[in-house]
C-alpha cells in the first residue's frame, strides 16, 4: 500500500511530499549547476557566468509558470466558474507572453552587457528547460492519484 501525503500525492517516488513543480525546479537547478561546472572547466570564467545567467533566467521563467493560477484561482463555486475560467485563460496567455518577452530580453541583455560566453548561456537555459519538462513528465507518470474516494473511508 502506498502512503499518501497530506496534499494528495503518493510517496511512490523519491520526491514525495514535495510538489512536482518544486521537484522539477530542483532537478533543473541541479542540471544548471552541472552546466556551470562544465562551462567553467571548458571556457573559464566567462563560461561559468554565462551558464549561471542562463540557468537563473530559465529557472525564473519556469518557476513563474504558476503565476496565472494564483491570479485567477477558481474558488469552486458554480456561480463564478465561467468567469474564472475565461479570466484564467486570458491571464495565462497574457502572462506567458510577458514572461517570455522578459526572459528573452534578459538573455539578450546578459549576452551583451556581461562578459559571458553566449554558448554557455544558451545551452544552460535550454538544458534547464528540457530537464524541467522531463521532470514534470516523469513525475506525472509516477504520481498515483486517487480519482474515486471510497465512502467508507478506507
Amino acid at each position: 500500500m502506498v502512503a499518501r501525503s497530506s496534499r494528495g500525492r503518493s510517496s511512490g517516488h523519491r520526491s514525495a511530499g514535495r510538489s512536482p513543480r518544486t521537484a522539477a525546479l530542483g532537478w533543473a537547478g541541479g542540471v544548471g549547476v552541472l552546466c556551470m561546472l562544465i562551462a567553467g572547466a571548458l571556457v573559464g570564467r566567462p563560461g561559468l557566468w554565462g551558464a549561471l545567467a542562463g540557468t537563473a533566467v530559465a529557472l525564473a521563467f519556469l518557476w513563474s509558470s504558476g503565476a496565472p493560477l494564483a491570479v485567477a484561482r477558481w474558488d469552486g463555486s458554480p456561480d463564478t466558474a465561467g468567469f474564472r475560467l475565461s479570466l484564467g485563460l486570458c491571464v495565462l496567455l497574457l502572462l506567458y507572453t510577458l514572461r517570455l518577452a522578459v526572459a528573452l530580453l534578459l538573455l539578450v541583455a546578459a549576452g551583451r552587457v556581461l562578459s559571458v560566453d553566449r554558448e554557455a548561456l544558451g545551452l544552460s537555459a535550454v538544458a534547464c528547460a528540457l530537464t524541467w519538462s522531463l521532470a514534470h513528465a516523469l513525475l506525472a507518470t509516477r504520481e498515483r492519484v486517487l480519482y474515486v474516494v471510497p465512502r467508507d473511508g478506507s
